[in-house]
């Protein structure tokens, strides 16, 4: 939040666009629902909903401080693309269809899942590479 508004403050920022890999995903949605100058979130291979990927682990599970369902609503004007791999174990993309859900069944359009056939977890790390900004 600090480095944002630093940025923000001193190099005349008015928006940004977060780029999100793993647990940074989660990072990301926390930010775009505190702040109103996110316009885009990308996340990679992302950790969307704690509860779920614990669950999926069967590991013990996180303390996150905000609901999810806060988070969906109050993120509600930033636009998310959400890249997967097909064949990602650590997080795969049947958790990131599951977030996708949970959006649209509180009335959001503003998440997008793109699927990266043969991937997997760190496979997607070379995806950033091929983003157009």
């Amino acid at each position: 939040m600090d480095a944002l508004d630093e940025i923000a403050t001193h190099k005349d920022v008015s928006s940004f666009r977060i780029v999100a890999f793993s647990g940074g995903a989660y990072i990301a949605l926390n930010l775009a629902a505190t702040r109103h100058d996110i316009d885009e979130v990308i996340t990679v291979a992302g950790l969307l909903d704690p509860q779920e990927w614990t669950d999926y682990h069967n590991i013990s599970p996180l303390k996150p401080y905000t609901p999810l369902a806060k988070l969906i609503i109050e993120s509600g004007d930033t636009r998310f693309l959400h890249i997967c791999g097909q064949e990602d174990r650590v997080i795969p993309c049947t958790l990131t269809a599951s977030f996708i859900g949970k959006t649209k069944d509180a009335g959001m359009d503003n998440h997008i899942v793109q699927q990266e056939a043969g991937k997997a977890h760190h496979d997607l790390i070379r995806s950033l590479g091929a983003l157009t900004f």
